[in-house]
């Protein structure tokens, strides 16, 4: 991980703690900070983990050598005593990264917390405990495929406490990778030491998260700048189950023992997960009275003909090809005229129950769950392998689709992300023609 400190703040900070003696681990930590050192503010990666040449290193080590010599001969008189040693790993769980030192400020917490409240994400598909003094801040945005996570990103739920903080993020695999091609994937993004992304998973440790098998790829090294208790750990785990990925961090003044407990708590929740590419355009129907935020990838294909009557089939919808999925919503209105919403209603499923097979038709309407479209709550029509969101605004009734051309989940933009993609939805029924 890249840091925000530069040399003279190492080398201070160091010499401040009054160390007369410096193990090779607490050496190695020290020249790795240097060599991740930039002398701008940026947002740092949690997880990188830079690598050095042996001539860098060895270069390193003789110039923080004789700054350090330097120094603790200035202060080796001060009747201080030596360094607080370092906290190893238990041999009974190896490390899936080789430890860093540890400052002597933190060493470990003062122990497991209670978690006795429950943090349900909005986005990234998963629930855990968390300590009632500890503040929950949920993902506010989609963790894209090969995107590096950082400090801070939207993409993250975050439980934080003063100086302890649990962060997860989660998006689908993907139609065609394997955990395996994602476990490298997120190794190589620099969330993982980079000499153990050849083998990974394999070289990790393998635990067990809500009865699914997962990973510990960071086991309580010195946590990169960044971090919410600096002189603190972090630690790391994986997981992949049904057709998702979850990444879980613990960083600062923690421990392996609530590292753990956090983890025993959690739940997956794959079929929540929203992963909605960054809508920075917008589709503005020229027909039927709303606008609907877009990808720069999506391609938009507006209704050919007029959308009258209960069938609403393609030539009558506006059209988004949802790109990399077999997915596209599509969406039309008419208006009611001197039928009364609930009496389109009861037509527009009689007319469902015609194309579907039993138990696909979505259940009578006032039986729709509710749903939200823009600034409006709409009812949702579930189908076997798609889904109409209907609501009424003004004088008009509109219908939004979630069409898939196969019965491969892993193809789809699913369910959730869908329903997000609604919620930028803009009505101006006064526009329709």
């Amino acid at each position: 991980m890249t840091t925000d400190r530069d040399f003279d703040r190492i080398a201070q900070a160091w010499l401040a703690g009054g160390p007369e003696e410096l193990s090779d681990r607490v050496l190695d930590a020290v020249v790795d900070e240097i060599h991740v050192t930039r002398q701008r503010h940026a947002l740092r990666l949690p997880w990188r983990f830079p690598t050095m040449t042996t001539p860098v290193r060895v270069g390193a080590i003789v110039a923080l050598g004789a700054l350090l010599v330097a120094g603790v001969a200035a202060i080796g008189g001060a009747g201080r005593g030596g360094p607080t040693p370092s906290q190893a790993p238990a041999a009974s769980a190896p490390a899936a990264v080789a430890p860093s030192a540890v400052s002597p400020a933190i060493l470990s917490t003062t122990g497991v917390p209670i978690l006795d409240q429950v943090f349900t994400s909005p986005r990234n598909g998963f629930s855990v405990n968390y300590p009632t003094s500890w503040a929950a801040v949920p993902a506010t945005k989609s963790w894209p495929h090969g995107a590096a996570l950082q400090w801070g990103d939207p993409t993250l739920d975050s439980i934080q406490g003063a100086d302890a903080r649990f962060v997860v993020a989660a998006q689908p695999l993907g139609a065609d990778a394997t955990p395996e091609q994602w476990f490298k994937a997120y190794c190589s993004t620099g969330a993982v030491d980079a000499t153990k992304c050849a083998d990974a998973p394999a070289s990790w440790e393998k635990i067990q998260i809500a009865g699914v098998t997962a990973y510990v790829d960071v086991d309580g090294i010195l946590a990169p700048g960044g971090t919410i208790a600096p002189g603190g750990k972090i630690f790391d785990a994986v997981a992949v189950v049904a057709n998702a990925a979850y990444a879980f961090t613990l960083d600062g003044n923690v421990d392996r023992p609530m590292f753990d407990a956090f983890l025993k708590t959690v739940q997956f929740l794959p079929a929540s997960i929203v992963s909605l590419p960054e809508l920075t355009g917008t589709f503005t129907s020229p027909t039927y009275g709303y606008s609907v935020g877009t990808a720069p990838t999506w391609k938009a294909t507006p209704a050919a003909k007029r959308w009258v009557g209960v069938d609403n089939q393609s030539p009558a919808m506006d059209g988004i090809d949802i790109t990399g999925t077999d997915t596209s919503f599509s969406a039309a209105s008419q208006a009611l005229g001197k039928q009364t919403y609930e009496e389109f209603l009861a037509a527009f499923h009689a007319n469902t129950l015609k194309g579907v097979p039993a138990g696909c038709d979505g259940g009578a309407p006032s039986d729709w769950p509710p749903i939200q479209v823009g600034d409006q709550t709409g009812g949702l029509e579930m189908l076997c392998n798609a889904a109409e969101a209907l609501v009424h605004v003004g004088d008009r009734v509109y219908v939004f689709d979630w069409g898939n051309d196969t019965f491969s989940s892993a193809q789809h933009m699913n369910l959730a992300s869908w329903r997000e993609l609604l919620k930028s939805v803009k009505f101006d029924p006064a526009s329709a023609k």
